[in-house]
């Protein structure tokens, strides 16, 4: 049976991921015999988790992202996906050998500058020059948050996603 249970629009959490993981808890929620304004009550009030794709800041018409929990190439690409914006994305940390090039087609459409840190930065660089003409190898997180504001103009987006581990 067909019903309705929300517009898209009324989603809090950015991204077409989190529609699929919220109509997969509905679904699970539904069969407990949960109506749906009750399930759709709850989704409404869900601002998200931390360090998923989580506004922390809007600074003079510019939106920062965090995004932490992005580590693999594969997080990154749905985080991509979620933004409709112009990004300036701060990746690198630990390499996980991962396929970077795969999403080169997503960071030509999306990204407008990179910022990256950590051990996996030059191979970052490399494998991404490709696809997007102004990226920078900064020394610390700090240094890469100011870059990719000072890269940036007004009503985009500075997005955290580092495709790695952090342990360095």
């Amino acid at each position: 049976e067909n019903e309705k249970l929300m517009n898209i629009s009324e989603i809090q959490i950015p991204g077409i991921h989190n529609v699929y993981n919220i109509l997969a808890a509905s679904l699970a929620v539904k069969s407990r015999n949960i109506k749906l304004q009750d399930i759709a009550k709850g989704i409404k009030s869900f601002k998200g988790v931390p360090h998923r794709l989580e506004t922390v800041r809007e600074f003079k018409s510019r939106k920062f992202i965090n995004d932490s929990k992005a580590t693999n190439i594969e997080s990154l690409s749905w985080a991509l996906k979620a933004m409709d914006k112009p990004v300036h994305l701060i990746a690198g940390g630990r390499d996980k050998n991962e396929d970077i090039e795969k999403i080169g087609s997503l960071l030509k459409q999306k990204v407008s500058t990179i910022c990256l840190i950590g051990e996996a930065a030059d191979k970052f660089k490399n494998g991404w020059k490709d696809y997007v003409d102004l990226i920078s190898i900064e020394k610390s997180l700090d240094d890469a948050v100011i870059k990719a504001y000072n890269s940036s103009n007004e009503n985009e987006i500075i997005l955290l996603s580092p495709a790695c581990a952090s342990f360095d």
